[in-house]
């Protein structure tokens, strides 16, 4: 959850596969990295947060 004013902003796809893939993105003032895995309906089935080096 994001309040309002914070800053979210996607900087790069890291890997992507059929059904899987890793973004990096900048939150307030860190860099993390998302991975989201959907079915072959496209809806997200797991969503992992982990923050980057």
């Amino acid at each position: 959850m994001i309040s309002h004013g914070d800053t979210f902003r996607h900087r790069r796809i890291l890997e992507a596969t059929e059904g899987y893939v890793k973004t990096e993105v900048n939150w307030l003032s860190w860099v993390v990295h998302y991975s989201y895995w959907w079915d072959e309906a496209g809806k997200i089935t797991r969503m992992s947060l982990q923050y980057a080096d």
